[in-house]
């Protein structure tokens, strides 16, 4: 420290130690954010980093490059209804048995045009829709769920003459 004749201020001089700890402060808050815009995926060990490994909402879709996630990258089963953040199930169903579906386990006829669907989990907050597999049939679907147990959705199925009708159904399972 020197103090000044003319002002009587006490100044200080920034020596070399000064100056070298400020760089390394520089390098050290900076350091993390050069490293990770160097690392390539050659340069990460296979299987190194796991979905568990990631935090939440780290990566999103603003942050990811242009082809970075297509199917062929994607794992068989990777991607499943209850896995997304609206969850969507399926079930194309006739009169007696599930024809193809995406979550539901089994449908029962109760009587013409009335079915039960089964879902091995809770599906009662989740929206409905029907539809009559066959165009030309002119039915409409309607659903709801089953108060009595939550893992079931009650579809109805009429005619245009809003008669009961059985045939082959489309239901959507909206959570």
């Amino acid at each position: 420290m020197f103090r000044s004749i003319k002002s009587g201020r006490t100044h200080r001089r920034f020596g070399a130690a000064h100056v070298l700890a400020l760089v390394a402060l520089f390098v050290a808050l900076g350091g993390g954010a050069y490293a990770a815009s160097k690392v390539k995926t050659k340069n990460i060990a296979s299987k190194a980093v796991t979905s568990s490994k990631i935090a939440k909402e780290a990566v999103k879709t603003n942050r990811l490059n242009d082809e970075a996630v297509t199917t062929e990258k994607i794992g068989e089963g990777s991607v499943t209804g209850s896995k997304l953040e609206h969850p969507t199930y399926w079930a194309v169903a006739g009169p007696n048995a599930l024809i193809r579906t995406n979550g539901a386990t089994a449908v029962q006829r109760i009587a013409a045009g009335n079915y039960r669907v089964e879902f091995p989990f809770d599906v009662s907050q989740c929206s409905y829709q029907v539809t009559g597999l066959d165009v030309n049939e002119n039915r409409i679907g309607h659903a709801d769920r089953d108060v009595t147990n939550p893992n079931r959705v009650f579809v109805s199925l009429r005619n245009t003459a809003n008669t009961r009708a059985d045939g082959e159904y489309n239901l959507a399972v909206l959570c």
